[in-house]
């Protein structure tokens, strides 16, 4: 006999599992936070070695600065994650007198 699956939440994907660690759901605002600061770090890092390799006509340049790049959006990806988890969590029960 089979068993409804109704009541099941969906698992996380396989990406989420290895770029978020468990403890970051713990604080997810503080982590949220400090990830969009590293995320903007890593554009801004990108455009920094684009710029560079304009300048001084390296071609390698370009190429290198992919990898922040893909850093960024990886980062602003699990951003987008954790954001969802808070919201998707029940309210906490109010704890005033009953």
């Amino acid at each position: 006999m089979h068993t409804t699956t109704d009541n099941l939440t969906p698992g996380r994907a396989v990406l989420a599992r290895v770029l978020i660690r468990s403890w970051e759901y713990r604080k997810p605002r503080t982590w949220v936070r400090v990830r969009i600061v590293l995320g903007t770090w890593n554009f801004v890092l990108s455009v920094l070695l684009v710029a560079l390799g304009y300048w001084r006509d390296a071609s390698f340049c370009y190429w290198l600065a992919a990898i922040p790049l893909v850093g960024a959006a990886l980062i602003f990806w699990t951003v987008n994650r954790l954001k969802h988890s808070v919201q998707s969590r029940p309210a906490a029960p109010a704890a005033g007198p009953a």
